[in-house]
């Protein structure tokens, strides 16, 4: 048997090998004719798990919704903003306060504390048809002071403000007091002490009007 025929014999043996245990074999068979190698691929080629790519997770960043905040939305008395308030209704010449009202802390127990701060007897509110009547009450305890303060964009114009008082005996008094003044952002607050100290408040008439898009409250100590 000459070379050529035994390195034939070899290479069909080795093939049927390969189908009788069902082998894969990568790489190239190299077949020598005539003193030169020749490379040629395999037919099959299968690829081992040492051969693919160790999996890399991709990780992605979650997607953050920030809340959006209404910059129109009043942010107290130097504010630029849209009031509408609507917690009053007309009568023949004023305009009547409906809103909440807020007790004193004297009427708690805590009489004629001295070192209480401000705080806000009323909620937004505007004049309309000349002046606000507010109903207060001597349920909601003792007052010293009242603030008006301005909010919104617009202005507050404030004539005269009357404070109808109840002393320590139920006697009813009226506390005028002339203002023509303005309160707006850069003139926000506008304060009045009390006559007698610490006293109870029956009502309040503010004369005046209040500008659209504005509005102002009452504060008291």
């Amino acid at each position: 048997m000459n070379l050529k025929a035994l390195i034939t014999t070899l290479v069909l043996g080795s093939s049927s090998m390969a189908s009788a245990d069902s082998a894969t074999f990568s790489g190239s068979v190299e077949v020598s004719l005539g003193g030169h190698a020749q490379t040629q691929p395999s037919p099959h080629h299968h690829y081992c798990s040492h051969d693919r790519r160790p999996y890399r997770p991709v990780f992605t960043r979650p997607v953050v919704t920030r809340p959006v905040f209404d910059r129109r939305v009043p942010q107290g008395p130097v504010a630029v903003a849209y009031y509408n308030p609507q917690n009053t209704y007309l009568s023949t010449n004023k305009s009547v306060y409906t809103g909440w009202i807020a007790t004193s802390p004297s009427a708690y127990g805590s009489v004629r504390v001295s070192n209480r701060g401000w705080f806000d007897l009323t909620a937004p509110t505007r004049i309309d048809a000349g002046r606000e009547d507010f109903q207060i009450g001597a349920n909601k305890g003792l007052f010293r002071a009242l603030e008006l303060q301005a909010l919104g964009a617009g202005a507050s114009h404030i004539q005269w403000v009357s404070i109808h008082l109840i002393d320590a005996n139920g006697n009813k008094r009226a506390q005028v007091v002339q203002l023509n003044a303005t309160i707006d952002r850069f003139n926000p607050t506008l304060t009045i002490d009390l006559d007698g100290g610490f006293v109870a408040i029956d009502k309040i008439l503010v004369a005046g009007s209040t500008d659209r898009g504005a509005a102002f409250k009452l504060r008291a100590m």
